[in-house]
C-alpha cells in the first residue's frame, strides 16, 4: 500500500507499507503532526484521497481506502480489468504460473481480488460491485 501525504497541494511524504490481513496497518515512520490530505493506493484498489486528516503524535490514523477491482492499475474498473480476470479464471496458487507474467502483462495472482489464493466467481463479484468506478 502506498500513502502519499500532501500539505497545501504539495507532496510532503510518501510511505509504503504492508497491510495486515484485516486491512489495518501501522505507520513506522510517521510524518510530523499536522493536517494533511492523504492519498491511499493499494494493489488492485482504486486510489482514495482522505481530505484534512489530522496527524497527532502517538495516535493511529483512520483512513478510508478506495474500492477493490482495479487489476490493471489505471485507477478505473473497466472491461480491461474484466478481461484480465477472465484470462485467469479458475487459476489458483497451486498452479506453477501463479506469479509468472502472462502474455497480457499480468500474473494470475493479480486477478485474485479477494486474496484467497484462487481466481473465482467471488473475484468477479468484487469487480462487478466496482465496475465503471474510478478513483480520486
Amino acid at each position: 500500500c502506498q500513502l502519499d501525504f500532501f500539505s497545501q497541494g504539495s507532496l510532503v511524504a510518501s510511505r509504503s507499507l504492508v497491510l495486515d490481513p484485516d486491512g489495518s496497518f501501522s505507520l513506522d515512520q510517521p510524518v510530523a503532526p499536522g493536517l494533511y490530505d492523504v492519498a491511499v493506493k493499494a494493489s488492485h484498489w482504486l486510489n482514495s484521497v482522505n481530505v484534512a486528516v489530522q496527524v497527532i503524535a502517538g495516535q493511529p490514523l483512520m483512513l478510508v481506502s478506495g474500492r477493490n477491482g482495479d487489476i490493471d492499475g489505471d485507477n478505473s474498473v473497466t472491461v480491461f480489468d474484466y478481461g484480465i480476470l477472465s484470462d485467469y479464471f479458475d487459476r489458483s496458487s497451486a498452479d506453477s504460473d501463479w506469479t509468472a507474467l502472462g502474455d497480457n502483462g499480468f500474473r494470475p495472482a493479480d486477478a485474485d481480488l479477494d486474496g484467497d489464493g484462487s481466481v473465482s466467481v467471488f473475484d468477479y463479484g468484487i469487480l462487478s460491485d466496482s465496475f465503471d468506478l474510478s478513483g480520486d
